[in-house]
């Protein structure tokens, strides 16, 4: 099966410009992170409170002025304790001006480092924030200090998230979950996608997910679902459905239980928060 990036067919930025900033609060339908991958490069940065952050099978903790880079195809998960926190996902074409950019880059810029209050790292977030005119080359500007550091420093500035099979294989699960969450899957169908038996895939898949299989694909079912209320275009019922529940009812109980709210009052918090 081949593989895809964790919404893949989602646009970051424009065609020309293919980076994104995401705000990230309570409220925000992804605020607890679920384990995910895409082939971008992401920068993270904490603005209050403290974020765990999983790379793979290490974990490693951001407070207020904390930020990582993280290299494609590392998957990743957080979580949210009373934090605030911002999200850049960007392609790494765009830091591949010549030759010579795109070899150091695919050569040295494979591990995760980790900083506090960097000034690059902070000139990045604050060009995509503010979009003047002229935004990109002081994004740019920052991410490419970001990546001399990691060239110039070497090892010395990083921390290695090695190669995994586990992380291999439960990318394919990951991937059939993106892909076939608004249909009405089989565990053993899940399972054959990491060409694993049903009760060995429960295993695998709780001891590198943190979560049942079960509750992630709810989890995940529920996410979208915010994003698709948030974006206003359909009934409750509607949304429900095309997240992969037919009974409605059934839908309003898993929502309560991963966001504390029914649907109806998530909606209604999103548009006092709009006020």
């Amino acid at each position: 099966m081949k593989k895809s990036t964790y919404h893949e067919a989602l646009q970051r930025g424009t065609p020309d410009f293919p980076a994104e900033l995401y705000s990230i609060n309570s409220l925000h339908p992804r605020y607890q992170m679920q384990a995910h991958w895409h082939r971008e490069f992401e920068l993270i940065r904490v603005i209050s409170g403290t974020l765990r952050l999983f790379l793979n099978e290490n974990e490693y903790v951001l407070t207020s002025g904390g930020s990582a880079f993280i290299p494609g195809g590392i998957i990743h998960r957080a979580q949210a304790l009373s934090c605030e926190y911002e999200c850049i996902v960007f392609s790494p074409a765009l830091l591949y001006v010549s030759g010579q950019c795109r070899t150091q880059i695919k050569q040295y810029v494979r591990t995760s480092v980790f900083y506090k209050n960097s000034a690059a790292m902070n000139a990045a977030f604050d060009a995509m924030i503010k979009k003047h005119p002229g935004y990109e080359f002081a994004f740019l500007s920052g991410v490419y200090s970001l990546a001399e550091s990691a060239v110039f420093e070497g090892e010395k500035n990083g921390s290695p998230v090695l190669y995994s099979d586990k992380a291999e294989k439960l990318k394919s699960a990951l991937a059939f979950i993106e892909e076939n969450y608004n249909t009405n899957f089989s565990l053993a169908q899940l399972a054959a996608s990491c060409s694993m038996s049903p009760n060995y895939f429960c295993r695998f898949f709780k001891e590198n997910a943190q979560k049942t299989p079960f509750d992630y694909i709810n989890e995940f079912r529920v996410n979208i679902a915010c994003e698709r209320i948030a974006a206003g275009d359909e009934s409750i019922t509607e949304t429900a459905y095309n997240c992969g529940y037919s009974d409605l009812s059934y839908f309003i109980k898993i929502f309560k239980k991963y966001k504390g709210v029914s649907p109806k009052a998530y909606k209604k918090s999103l548009e006092v928060a709009s006020v």
